[in-house]
């Protein structure tokens, strides 16, 4: 077993019973792509096996260089981007803002092997769009984070990105709770509509896992 299917198992393991309780500062800091359902408890939300194998997919297809994920919690759909960046030559930016994940996160760079590959940008997720170089387009976006500023990060990107890129959107059908139950979100529905009805961008969903929302401009 190489050593990133290794992490990658590792993950998953840790994953069924690994739950966060957030402090009172942090409870009212961020959602921490939490839905209301969930309270204070935090975990750590990976996408399912065939969505980070569509990633990697996607990333060798496109051939695409610079791929930014917002949301990385514990790293497992960062390691799908960025061993497919091996055959493309890229690097993946990515962010998360929770400590206690970017500690779980870093080991499981270093543990796969890929951290050369990798960098994880400790900030708010807005701060980074408005602060991002724009002479770096972006190739490839993931979005698999706080559903209720989705439409917020889409506006934000939109001038980012380069002429071939496309945004792949997590949760377009479902989002999972805590307990692992998965539920419908008025803020992805809400999103969802926004996109549909943007006449300069085309979209289309893809029903796997707890669906994809492909999203490229015109």
């Amino acid at each position: 077993m190489d050593k990133v299917e290794e992490t990658l198992k590792n993950i998953e393991m840790e994953e069924i019973s690994w739950r966060y309780e957030l402090t009172e500062a942090e409870d009212k800091q961020h959602s921490f792509g939490r839905v209301p359902e969930d309270k204070n408890v935090v975990a750590f939300w990976s996408v399912p096996r065939t969505t980070g194998e569509f990633l990697k997919f996607m990333v060798e297809f496109a051939k695409s260089k610079i791929i930014l994920e917002l949301g990385c919690s514990a790293g497992y759909s960062t390691l799908f981007l960025a061993n497919a960046t091996q055959s493309t030559n890229g690097h993946v930016y990515t962010t998360e803002i929770l400590p206690e994940k970017i500690k779980i996160a870093r080991k499981n760079f270093v543990d796969s092997s890929l951290q050369n590959n990798i960098t994880l940008i400790e900030d708010n997720i807005l701060n980074v769009l408005k602060r991002w170089d724009r002479t770096k387009k972006i190739d490839l976006v993931f979005l698999d984070a706080d559903k209720e500023k989705y439409s917020t990060y889409l506006d934000l990107l939109l001038p980012l990105l380069s002429e071939k890129s496309m945004i792949i959107v997590d949760n377009a059908g479902k989002v999972r709770m805590a307990d692992g139950s998965l539920i419908d979100s008025e803020h992805i529905k809400n999103f969802v509509q926004d996109v549909r009805s943007n006449k300069n961008l085309n979209s289309v969903m893809i029903n796997m896992d707890n669906g994809l929302l492909l999203i490229k401009k015109k």
